[in-house]
């Protein structure tokens, strides 16, 4: 987030610290429980584990073995839902969490994360997708359809030179929500109306994606190419270090890089930065 990052934060059960060393979510290790104090099943640390390091294809073929050997447990059915919900598939998220729900009603973390699901579901409601190579835009074409070519160019570019410079290039497409008024900003980000009014935040990379309100929200715009480079970077770092690095590195880093994209000549940080 320009500013002040947020990390994830998944109603409270993909936790908003950094991963614990790899020992930490291994079977063996006291595993996240339920609002009803039941120990979650055996496996289940791990796939919150690759979620929390947002590696959502290693977290699927986890899952997709502990429901071979116990199909009908609603973990899974909870689990496969966040999994949809981190790909933005939040309609199929929203079916399978109810699905946990019929098995196990007023289970309070589903019923929150069902809530943000559908949430971010209304904020991107008329939004269509625009693909790149590497990169899902999700807009408003009434408003930001504008963007698009200039928003496209910096985030291939980014991607290829940050990708060298960080040591990891993300092998999905990655999604992007441009949001075209603070409110559905707020609805999917979970930032507080204070953050974005107040202190300004006007993106992050949260949930597996990059989320950002349009200059065209704002009375003056602000530098919003540079805010989508700053929010790639926070998203390969997390996947880079299967979210293991503190913030403070992460946001020095972030303000490091977000310029690069426009070529070693332009400085990295103005003095004041600096």
């Amino acid at each position: 987030m320009k500013g002040s990052w947020a990390a994830i934060a998944l109603a409270g059960w993909i936790l908003a610290a950094p991963l614990p060393p790899a020992a930490a979510v291994q079977d063996s290790s006291p595993t996240p429980k339920p609002s009803g104090g039941v120990s979650r099943p055996e496996g289940y640390a791990r796939v919150v584990g690759e979620m929390r390091a947002w590696d959502i294809g290693a977290a699927r073929r986890l899952l997709a073995g502990l429901r071979e050997r116990s199909p009908d447990l609603p973990e899974w059915d909870a689990l496969e839902g966040t999994a949809a919900f981190l790909s933005g598939d939040y309609s199929g998220s929203i079916e399978r969490l109810n699905a946990a729900l019929k098995k196990r009603p007023g289970e309070r973390e589903w019923l929150e994360l069902r809530l943000h699901v559908r949430q971010s579901r209304a904020a991107v409601e008329g939004f269509r997708a625009h693909r790149t190579p590497h990169f899902e835009i999700w807009h408003d074409p009434r408003a930001d359809a504008v963007l698009l070519p200039y928003l496209a160019e910096t985030l291939e570019r980014a991607r290829e030179i940050l990708g060298k410079e960080l040591g990891y290039t993300p092998p999905d497409r990655v999604r992007v929500e441009v949001f075209s008024d603070p409110a559905r900003f707020n609805k999917a980000s979970t930032l507080s109306r204070r953050d974005i009014e107040e202190k300004g935040a006007v993106g992050v990379s949260k949930f597996n994606k990059l989320m950002f309100i349009s200059p065209g929200a704002l009375l003056k715009g602000y530098r919003w190419l540079d805010t989508a480079a700053h929010e790639l970077v926070h998203l390969l770092i997390v996947r880079a270090t299967r979210n293991l690095a503190p913030i403070w590195l992460h946001e020095g880093i972030a303000k490091y890089l977000e310029k690069r994209w426009r070529g070693r000549a332009h400085p990295h940080l103005t003095p004041g930065e600096e």
